[in-house]
């Protein structure tokens, strides 16, 4: 039989989505997990919380005011001090071009709205397991 996970450790997560509906029911499932969720709901302050709090994950959103996700990813992901925090793009943008784009631009995964809390938090424990 597969060897069991190794248990997550509570993390700090940087939540970056304008929909407060969508904020609440992250933040919840991920707090349920022991998580520390850190909300903002612009790009601006997803970059400004990213270097400030160095957070362990990134769940980002593309469409937002300020700063769309994608520039977010871009300045994240070139930035000295941010460069390796985990980055999962949340986003209803679920054509094949935006998927590939995210991606190419160092997303380390990619989820559609509508989407399951449980599998959001599978999907945040997997990335923190193998950071």
């Amino acid at each position: 039989p597969p060897a069991p996970a190794r248990p997550i450790a509570p993390s700090r997560i940087l939540l970056a989505e304008d929909d407060a509906l969508i904020a609440s029911i992250v933040t919840h499932r991920l707090g349920k997990a022991g998580h520390t969720v850190l909300h903002v709901q612009d790009g601006a302050a997803a970059v400004a919380a990213a270097e400030a709090h160095r957070p362990d994950l990134l769940i980002l959103d593309i469409k937002m005011p300020e700063m769309d996700g994608i520039e977010v990813l871009r300045r994240i992901r070139t930035a000295p001090i941010t460069p390796r925090i985990p980055i999962i793009i949340l986003t209803a943008l679920s054509n094949e071009e935006d998927i590939v784009r995210g991606f190419s631009l160092g997303a380390d995964d990619y989820l559609v709205k509508p989407f399951s809390p449980a599998e959001l938090a599978v999907r945040v424990d997997r990335l923190l397991r193998d950071r």
